[in-house]
């Protein structure tokens, strides 16, 4: 009768994250630029519930990549906002290094995007070591005291704010900036590519407007 409970308990909530919440959280953003997914675990319960916000440009997978997440620590209630990291491409041969890596990429990010009024750093608490470990920065609630609405939006949007600093100032001066798509996902289409190219360029004080010259070239080296 538990497992039972059990079932019927997850597939609402299911339901909620990966549908509700998403669909709410999606409304607020341009579909072109993000993308918008939760997850409560593959099979089995998770550990932390998420619900991610993924800058399509940078990366669509939870696993690689920055982006922003909430997290849910189900012990203790708290629901925890955060611009963080995926752990797959910073885990070395090394495990017990991991934790070191992300938290240096994580200081190194603070360091180039700047200071945000609101924004906290140095993540504990999540339920996750490895996302407490990556944080760049937070903002914790409750879920017995969650503020309205336009706070939630408010907040959610200082780290839009942050996300976009994150892209202009680490992602597009990286030598490591190839797009870190989700599995199944295939590559990221080629205008949006280059959108992300003219941006730059642009950003840099430069014009150059033949985009169908670039779509060509791009389109030569994929074969």
């Amino acid at each position: 009768m538990q497992l039972v409970k059990i079932r019927i308990f997850k597939r609402p909530l299911g339901n909620i994250v990966r549908k509700d919440i998403a669909h709410l959280i999606e409304a607020q953003l341009p579909e072109n630029i993000y993308k918008v997914k939760g997850s409560v675990g593959a099979g089995s319960w998770a550990d932390v519930p998420w619900v991610g916000v993924f800058d399509k440009r940078v990366t669509t997978s939870a696993q690689r990549g920055v982006y922003i997440v909430y997290l849910l620590n189900k012990a203790t209630k708290e629901l925890f906002l955060t611009l963080n990291q995926g752990v797959t491409d910073v885990v070395t041969t090394s495990n017990s290094k991991a934790a070191d890596n992300l938290q240096n990429r994580a200081q190194s990010i603070r360091s180039k995007i700047g200071f945000f009024p609101g924004l906290e750093s140095s993540l504990s608490g999540s339920g996750s070591k490895a996302y407490d470990a990556g944080c760049i920065y937070y903002i914790k609630y409750t879920l017995d005291s969650l503020p309205e609405d336009e706070e939630l939006y408010s907040d959610l949007s200082k780290f839009i704010e942050a996300y976009k600093a994150y892209y202009d100032k680490v992602f597009l001066t990286s030598e490591e900036n190839d797009v870190q798509v989700e599995e199944g996902e295939g590559e990221l289409q080629v205008g949006q590519q280059i959108e992300g190219i003219f941006e730059y360029i642009n950003s840099k004080g430069f014009v150059y407007d033949e985009k169908n010259y670039l779509k060509k070239f791009l389109s030569q080296l994929k074969v």
